[in-house]
């Protein structure tokens, strides 16, 4: 994700100007280039801290919430699993999207690395002076919702759907019983040798 998602929000805030400027990118490179010798190569990781920190929280809230729409909807049909994958998405895109404001806002910071805020400088600078509403904390949530939801409708709709129909492999005892006496025979043997 990082470098490129920095480089990409870059593209995704500059104006057409000066080749000369540098806070102007005529290219991936270019964009990586004058970043790395303007404002210290570590800016290439600005703004990695928000995905890192809502990362188990997003997955955990995207499989519980997908099961209980999916509880909610009834019978398990293709229907069932791309309504629950929605839902399951729209939630996730309200937990993730204060994460991606400060994210971006970190992103779109061309201050020298060793000068720019910390992730909670500037989570408490945008409620402080945009509040937590759609035009702070919560800006473009709308956005995030077509997308997070659009994402887990066809992720969880595709693969319940074509799980349910095809058939499941049949694991003889053998196999379990090779692999118990891996784990309970093997791996201290193993592990002995290693002390010695």
């Amino acid at each position: 994700m990082h470098p490129l998602d920095v480089v990409k929000t870059r593209f995704q805030i500059q104006t057409t100007g000066n080749p000369n400027d540098p806070h102007y990118y005529t290219s991936v490179y270019d964009c990586m280039r004058k970043m790395a010798r303007n404002e210290g190569v570590l800016s290439l990781y600005k703004g990695v801290l928000p995905p890192v920190l809502v990362e188990t929280p997003k997955r955990a809230v995207k499989f519980l919430t997908f099961e209980i729409y999916k509880q909610l909807f009834g019978s398990p049909t293709p229907a069932t699993f791309f309504l629950a994958g929605l839902g399951s998405g729209t939630t996730e895109a309200i937990l993730v999207n204060p994460f991606e404001v400060v994210k971006v806002a970190q992103q779109a910071n061309r201050a020298q690395h060793k000068v720019s805020p910390g992730t909670f400088a500037v989570a408490r600078e945008i409620i402080k002076t945009q509040g937590l509403g759609f035009r702070g904390l919560n800006k473009g949530v709308t956005a995030t919702i077509g997308r997070n939801g659009l994402f887990n409708c066809v992720y969880f709709g595709l693969f319940h759907s074509v799980n349910t129909r095809v058939t499941q492999p049949q694991v003889s005892v053998t196999f379990y019983a090779l692999i118990q006496c891996y784990i309970h025979e093997i791996v201290p043997i193993l592990f002995s040798v290693t002390r010695m």
